[in-house]
């Protein structure tokens, strides 16, 4: 447990820390038109191997997986440090994601190996402290790096860290292993459905991350990398259906009732939790005043509350077997706490500001942990590990769908609106440009204060155009939940005869 829960902090640190230091790291590039990359890179990469892992555990085994992620996650954090240009930070922080997307999904993969369905519930709270009081402390951990050394510190603590990790997996973690060669292994991964579908994912992501900001939705890169990856999607699911002897993603997983609505829950649950922690830090900075560092303490509420309902639900989950209810009061508190957002202004009070937030954080909570379970009870041994990886991989898939959507309402919204305060004062047009590239020079002493103002009320404005925009996707996370049956949690763990326990 202790290996897997370092994995869960290197995964939530790697996923927060850069987010209050890419805007210092890329001034330093001189490149501060491509920061936003040094995110998204990692994030594209990560979101598309997820659902390579689950697979290729399976015919090689969990522990020399992890390994491999590992490995590949610790030779891009090295990558990352010494980098000599924005360019290759963005390559390694690729490859870093490659690992990365190991590290996300075989954690829950591993802890339904090894613990009965009942018993996960137990462990679920450990878990959910780990990557809620690590997204909470990272941004923090990651300024102040950046404010008294240099930020390639923030990519070089992931070496000891890989490295006892590593250490402890190979030591301690005992996994049964899968029968056969390393010839017959090779025959049973399914090379051409791991291709397209990297292929089609990464292009779709593409497409969403440059559309409505770097690009316009209607340009050619856009439509045709959207375009491009749809059909390779679709050509996967062909492929699927028709080709390998062991299909990538078994199509008949989505016969199971439970398994394509908490898939497809998972889906927008991801995009109902992560559009509060992407905008929440923007809204504070540009709002409040925070600094970089400060604008992740306005999570904090939200992460604590994840700690506590994913504490109490995971017990209620051990003792009596049931996760329905839990996963509906999720999909009720996130529809509450996701549309009080709305009433967020300029003026509004601490509690005004913890309370819709907290909220949120116990129906986040709540379903984190709870979906996976649900997919894992109701999937045969055999293809547990499949259907574990498909639904992360479709909550990642809705945090950039989100963060996509909500960017492209926002940036519509307030584009007319610094326009018309562009004409009122075209002495401030070059500070007014350096803002909408960063939204923290909006506070620099060479705005005037009633400029300031004004811009402050067009950026309100628009964000609360996007926290509109969030509730249809929480309102149809709540409706796909209560179509979700009831299946009692075992309590034995149940063996496939596919492997070998040594």
């Amino acid at each position: 447990m202790i290996a897997l829960n370092i994995l869960m902090f290197l995964t939530a640190l790697d996923t927060t820390i850069v987010a209050s230091t890419y805007i210092t790291i890329a001034s330093e590039f001189q490149s501060m038109d491509h920061a936003q990359w040094i995110i998204n890179s990692y994030l594209i990469t990560t979101t598309a191997t997820q659902p390579l892992y689950g697979k290729i555990s399976d015919i090689t085994g969990r522990v020399q997986t992890i390994v491999a992620a590992v490995v590949l996650f610790l030779g891009g954090s090295i990558m990352c440090a010494m980098s000599t240009s924005l360019g290759m930070l963005i390559a390694s922080r690729c490859v870093q994601g490659l690992g990365g997307g190991g590290l996300m999904t075989l954690v829950s993969v591993v802890l339904g190996d090894i613990l009965s369905e009942r018993e996960r519930g137990k462990w679920v709270g450990l878990f959910a402290a780990t990557w809620g009081v690590t997204s909470a402390i990272a941004p923090v951990i990651g300024g102040a790096i950046v404010r008294n050394t240099t930020w390639r510190i923030i990519f070089w603590i992931n070496v000891p860290i890989c490295a006892i990790a590593t250490a402890i997996i190979l030591l301690l973690l005992r996994l049964p292993k899968p029968k056969g060669s390393l010839k017959d292994k090779l025959l049973r991964v399914d090379f051409l459905g791991s291709v397209i579908s990297m292929l089609g994912i990464v292009l779709f992501l593409l497409a969403l991350t440059w559309g409505g900001t770097e690009y316009s939705w209607g340009s050619l890169l856009v439509v045709s990398c959207l375009v491009s990856g749809i059909g390779m999607l679709g050509a996967f699911v062909m492929v699927e259906w028709r080709i390998p002897r062991e299909p990538l993603m078994p199509l008949r997983l989505l016969k199971s009732r439970n398994i394509a609505l908490s898939s497809f829950s998972f889906l927008f649950f991801g995009a109902a939790v992560y559009g509060p922690i992407m905008f929440i830090p923007q809204w504070a900075i540009i709002v409040k005043n925070a600094s970089n560092i400060e604008s992740g303490l306005y999570l904090l509420p939200m992460m604590v509350a994840l700690i506590i309902s994913a504490t109490a639900s995971g017990l209620v989950m051990s003792s009596t077997g049931r996760y329905r209810e839990i996963i509906w009061l999720s999909g009720v508190l996130l529809v509450i706490g996701n549309s009080l957002l709305v009433m967020l202004d300029q003026n509004a009070s601490l509690a005004k500001i913890i309370g819709p937030l907290f909220v949120t954080g116990l129906g986040f909570g709540c379903a984190n942990q709870s979906l996976s379970i649900v997919e894992q009870a109701n999937a045969a041994v055999k293809d547990m590990a499949t259907a574990t990886t498909l639904g992360l991989f479709l909550r990642s898939v809705g945090a950039i769908i989100v963060v996509a959507v909500l960017s492209s309402v926002m940036q519509n919204s307030l584009a007319p609106l610094l326009q018309e305060i562009m004409a009122r004062f075209p002495e401030f047009i070059d500070e007014l440009s350096a803002v909408a590239k960063d939204q923290s020079q909006l506070h620099s002493p060479s705005i005037p204060e009633e400029v300031r103002g004004l811009v402050i009320g067009a950026y309100m404005k628009a964000m609360r155009s996007s926290f509109i925009a969030l509730i249809p996707f929480t309102a149809v996370y709540l409706l796909l939940t209560l179509g979700i049956q009831h299946k009692a949690l075992e309590k034995f763990q149940k063996h496939s005869d596919e492997i070998e326990m040594k």
